[in-house]
């Protein structure tokens, strides 16, 4: 089920969600970011969208998406860059997971704010994840999230990872002045050492900056968009 772009009121898309039935393995909702819409993530059923994880599952995906970048500058949702995430549904997020996440091999909550205590979380109840993409605040760099992937044997059996970087106030300071974040190579290689079927990390500021890294042969090449 592949829910795109969707809009009800809250009420109404919880109702929809809660009839699905149990032949659904794989559930996607996905919305673009408007930047002209200053209520946009008001409009979105968060609670709603987490209540809808449920066993049987195996695939989960809510995202929110950057709008696609035009040269047209009367198109003011392809001028703007990036996305924000919703944020208070973390723990409420991780709550679900562990009564119903256990199953689950993929899945995609970059639609919402995440901590690393709750990264955690995740990787604790969802031992059979082999792709993985959220939306992590982060205070200082990628290590706060990266160094946790594979500890302890938690996502050790990770193939695909995305982090979407939600910065603080000091990180966003520090950017405003050098105007990068960057995955250290040692994070890197530790990673990899941790999670040994890690084929590709991709990592962002709020989907800006996209720094991708694919594991071949001779170990991790980076290629940015």
């Amino acid at each position: 089920m592949h829910l795109l772009d969707v809009f009800a009121p809250h009420d109404v898309f919880g109702e929809l969600l809660g009839a699905l039935g149990d032949e659904v393995r794989f559930l996607e909702i996905s919305y673009t970011f408007r930047h002209s819409d200053k209520e946009f993530l008001k409009s979105i059923p968060g609670a709603e969208i987490v209540k809808a994880l449920r066993k049987g599952l195996v695939g989960w995906t809510a995202c929110l998406t950057a709008p696609e970048v035009t040269e047209d500058e009367d198109d003011r949702e392809g001028t703007e860059v990036g996305m924000r995430p919703l944020s208070g549904e973390g723990e409420a997020l991780v709550r679900r997971l562990k009564e119903v996440g256990s199953g689950l091999v993929v899945v995609d909550g970059t639609m919402f704010e995440v901590s690393v205590s709750d990264v955690e979380g995740i990787l604790d109840v969802c031992r059979g994840i082999k792709a993985l993409s959220l939306s992590v605040a982060l205070q200082n760099g990628w290590g706060e999230v990266l160094n946790v992937i594979g500890k302890a044997g938690k996502g050790t059996g990770i193939e695909s990872l995305e982090i979407v970087g939600v910065p603080g106030m000091e990180l966003v300071e520090r950017l405003r002045g050098s105007g990068e974040l960057v995955v250290e190579e040692g994070e890197l290689d530790a990673l990899g050492q941790r999670c040994k079927g890690l084929k590709s990390l991709k990592v962002s500021v709020l989907r800006t900056g996209m720094e991708i890294w694919v594991k071949g042969g001779e170990g991790w090449t980076k290629k940015t968009t």
